[in-house]
């Protein structure tokens, strides 16, 4: 093992002195563990190996003995000399210290991200190779087409995310070739003769090549499969670190993951298609700064349009409309990766939407056009500022007319009534779930027509009791059994079950899908009864087949078309996922008798 060591080169014929404050990294501070988890990933998607398999990416903590650590003593005695370095400002000295504090406990922390169903870096011996364009070169990327980056900037994520500003990259890629290399991101400083340069590696000295003899490579991680491992030594203290990469992964790759092109791991989490849902209303509808539940709504639920860009490529638009949607719509390139939003809308109506770029050359065009971070598409930056200002402002045009035109629908079929909206619950006009082949509905189906109604607020009266007496409401609302228990000494046992608001979305009418939002004053246990209210103003008996608690993620008992027991806590509020036997669209009447 002495023949593999950290080297740091000469700073020869009076080249310009390094410093801590590399560009590249400091360009990622402040949210260094989401952007290590959008760069990587990138990164990632962009090596996928088999097209009908996902990649799968793994983000793990561990520790390691410092006598394992590298060569330890030999960056110790680096970072030593970058204290003492006469250009080292202070601030600088307190991270070199503090690096030294770290080396020197018993325990080193390290994050370990993995990907899986890739490539891995070819040319581990080669210039102008993946190996050397992730390993050894700053500013330089090799990507193409529609790859996610373009900067080479992004490896520069990892660096911020340690302590040490060290980095070990190892790969096992489909040449059948392995390669392991340290990097540390340092400052000049001398090696006892001689100036340095502020980059050193970890591996053979001469040409600063990497270890390929497999024996000699640390078993971190014992890889069988194609693919590339990134270990952030010292990484950072955050004890919210897997918190974080989660919504980082929810929020930027929701398509990728709902496309099935990615599959993520953070410690004993895995993200996927099949909980990708369930995953997003936990960790992202309580985060008011994150849009991916509704991006996902969107995609899932919304009403699909595509258009052809300038012969370069078609784009796929998904729109939902929701009275609780913040009027936003994701912009998603080829790589299933979110890269920015476009809001400010006018319109009174609430939406969300997400736009998906199809087409090569179309991909090609507007990833020229982003920054480092990818956040952004800026004509400016194309070789062809003309042409891509006009693609950009064909993509915003679409979008915005696209939305005026479902909002002229909105409000063409709109009859409003002020007031009564603070106690008779709406009727959403939702759209239909993608579907390729979508089928018209049965003509000879209860469809009524629907009507928004705002009225007077009364005093005196309960919400629910105005419902039940609406007339032309689109949902009812009506409570059985409703005395109060006594216990023998005449005391009531438990207060009656009250319910405040009462709301039926279609999710989607040709399946028979229907949200109920139910909202309680006073708790207790229910049954649901639902009936199809038809132009007539006649009730019809609906089949539910299933019925899901969304917020507890439980499916709900189904007895003789009711769906209960539903336990209701005090200023509750559920929502429950109805499918039922009828595939149509209609209006419905709510029906909650106390248990």
């Amino acid at each position: 093992m002495n023949m593999y060591r950290w080297y740091f080169p000469i700073n020869a014929e009076g080249g310009q002195p390094e410093g801590l404050n590399d560009s590249g990294v400091e360009s990622f501070r402040g949210n260094q563990i989401e952007s290590l988890a959008r760069e990587i990933i990138q990164n990632s998607t962009d090596a996928r190996k088999i097209n009908n398999k996902p990649v799968k990416v793994l983000f793990r903590k561990f520790f390691i003995n410092k006598n394992s650590f590298p060569n330890r003593t030999g960056l110790l005695k680096s970072l030593d000399s970058c204290r003492e370095y006469k250009r080292t400002p202070h601030n600088a000295k307190d991270f070199f210290k503090k690096a030294i504090n770290i080396l020197e406990t018993e325990k080193i922390t390290f994050l370990q991200v993995s990907d899986f169903n890739t490539t891995g870096l070819v040319g581990v011996s080669e210039e102008a190779s993946d190996w050397e364009n992730l390993v050894k070169s700053i500013g330089i990327s090799n990507k193409g087409g529609s790859s996610g980056g373009s900067f080479g900037i992004g490896k520069s994520a990892p660096f911020a995310c340690s302590n040490l500003r060290t980095i070990f990259y190892h790969t096992y890629n489909q040449n059948h070739e392995r390669a392991f290399q340290g990097v540390s991101r340092l400052a000049s400083h001398f090696d006892g003769e001689n100036e340095t340069r502020g980059t050193g590696f970890y591996g053979l000295k001469k040409n600063t090549q990497p270890i390929t003899n497999s024996y000699s490579i640390p078993k971190w991680y014992d890889r069988k499969d194609y693919g590339t491992d990134i270990f952030v030594a010292g990484f950072i203290n955050d004890d919210s670190w897997e918190e974080k990469i989660i919504m980082a992964v929810l929020e930027n790759f929701f398509v990728a993951i709902y496309e099935e092109k990615l599959i993520v791991e953070v410690g004993k989490v895995t993200i996927n298609k099949s909980n990708l849902k369930m995953l997003i209303d936990r960790y992202i509808k309580i985060n008011k700064n994150l849009y991916a539940n509704e991006y996902f709504s969107a995609i899932t639920f919304g009403e699909r349009t595509s258009k052809d860009i300038k012969g370069l490529g078609t784009v796929l638009l998904y729109l939902q409309k929701n009275d609780e949607f913040s009027k936003k719509v994701a912009m998603v390139r080829s790589t299933g990766m979110k890269i920015t939003h476009m809001d400010r809308f006018r319109g009174g109506i609430k939406f969300s939407g997400v736009l998906l770029i199809q087409g090569q050359e179309l991909n090609k065009l507007l990833r020229k056009t982003e920054p480092p971070a990818h956040d952004k598409w800026e004509a400016a930056r194309h070789e062809d500022p003309k042409l891509a200002d006009s693609v950009i402002k064909e993509l915003g045009r679409f979008v915005r007319e696209s939305v005026k035109g479902m909002n002229k629908f909105h409000e063409k079929n709109k009859l409003d009534f002020k007031g009564f909206n603070k106690f008779l619950p709406d009727y959403l006009n939702e759209d239909s779930p993608l579907e390729e082949n979508s089928i018209e509905e049965n003509q000879n189906s209860i469809i009524p027509k629907t009507i928004k109604v705002n009225a007077r607020r009364n005093k005196k009266k309960s919400r629910a009791e105005i419902a039940s007496k609406g007339k032309g409401g689109n949902t009812k609302y009506r409570r059985k059994n409703t005395k109060k228990r006594k216990t023998s000494n005449g005391t009531n046992s438990r207060k009656r079950l009250n319910i405040t608001r009462i709301k039926s979305i279609v999710v989607s009418g040709n399946k028979g899908i229907y949200d109920l939002k139910i909202g309680t004053d006073l708790g207790g246990d229910g049954w649901i009864k639902l009936n199809f209210i038809g132009e007539d103003s006649r009730s019809y008996d609906t089949n539910p087949i299933t019925a899901l608690d969304l917020n507890m993620n439980k499916q709900l008992p189904i007895t003789n078309g009711r769906i209960g027991p539903v336990n209701f806590d005090n200023n509750d509020k559920k929502t429950i996922r109805v499918e039922l036997e009828e595939k149509l669209r209609a209006s419905l009447e709510v029906i909650v008798d106390e248990s």
